[in-house]
């Protein structure tokens, strides 16, 4: 087989081809085993190979697990990938050890080696979107799906789709309410997520600035209010009735960047002025040392509690 002939459709599919593909070019059941047998192409499910030299990924072995499921005459009508894999589609850091999840109609029985596949009687919220050439789950079903095979990591995934504006807390009420009355697996995990959002309505622009929201719930420091309008600015959070503000600061936007850096100290100055102190966080403050950033905030609470001026 001339393996030039399936480079487009591979091309497609990160690097995978299928018998069907091969098929349609002219190229016979036959042929597609002789070359899995000299070598030519790489097995990777039944009547899906891969060509060699295309680097294996995590899209390339969901995307052979959906395009296995798909093969044959009897192939079902829904395929998608779901939960984990869906998550890690739609952008949100999963385990590599994480399964294969996939989501088929109930008419399939097949089963794949090294793949889950689900077979939900709930069709709520179950509209494919497509990421990186793969069909998936939605950010909506993508929730639910993920509190009932991992309740842990829902949070990132509702903090990631917010922050990317795909999701809102009025959408995730409605989602809510819809799954809630089937009685479905996961949403109990979505609720407690939702529940523990520490923005209330507020859109964040960050996970970070999720995580200092958290960070000052947990750690009983005073109110702070978000995105407050303040010397005509929008600051990340400052603390009620203090001259204390709080910026938080993600490396590749406020410090790599020349110019937001020089825009974030003309700012500072003129929060200065106008009787405000400036208290900028990194990544790694927030994140990794939280009792040390807790005391830093303590302590700048403690020196300074006297609002400005109006």
């Amino acid at each position: 087989m001339k393996l030039s002939a399936l480079d487009g459709f591979a091309q497609a599919h990160h690097g995978l081809v299928t018998l069907q593909a091969a098929h349609e070019l002219g190229r016979g059941r036959s042929t597609w085993y002789d070359s899995i047998r000299r070598g030519d192409l790489i097995a990777l499910h039944p009547n899906v190979a891969r060509l060699p030299g295309s680097p294996p990924s995590r899209e390339q072995s969901i995307l052979g697990a959906i395009l296995a499921l798909r093969q044959g005459s009897n192939a079902p009508t829904v395929v998608m990938a779901s939960h984990r894999s869906a998550a890690f589609l739609l952008g949100v850091e999963r385990p590599p050890t994480d399964p294969i999840d996939v989501i088929v109609d109930r008419t399939c029985q097949r089963s794949l080696p090294g793949v889950e596949i689900h077979r939900p009687t709930d069709r709520v919220d179950l509209v494919p979107t497509t990421r990186s050439g793969v069909s998936s789950t939605n950010e909506l079903r993508t929730l639910v799906d993920l509190g009932a095979v991992d309740p842990t990591g829902v949070a990132a995934a509702l903090d990631l789709f917010t922050v990317s504006r795909r999701l809102t807390m009025a959408g995730l009420s409605a989602l809510l309410a819809r799954h809630s009355r089937k009685g479905r697996a996961g949403v109990t995990a979505l609720r407690r997520a939702v529940e523990a959002w520490p923005l209330a309505d507020d859109i964040p622009d960050s996970e970070l600035e999720i995580a200092m929201a958290r960070l000052i719930a947990d750690h009983g420091l005073p109110p702070a209010n978000f995105h407050e309008r303040i010397a005509d600015f929008e600051v990340d959070f400052h603390f009620a009735g203090t001259p204390i503000v709080v910026e938080c600061d993600g490396w590749s936007y406020h410090v790599a960047d020349r110019r937001t850096w020089e825009r974030d100290r003309e700012r500072d100055a003129r929060l200065h002025a106008a009787g405000y102190i400036v208290v900028r966080l990194s990544r790694r403050e927030v994140l990794f040392q939280p009792d040390r950033t807790v005391d830093k905030i303590r302590s700048v609470l403690d020196r300074w509690t006297t609002p400005p001026a109006a």
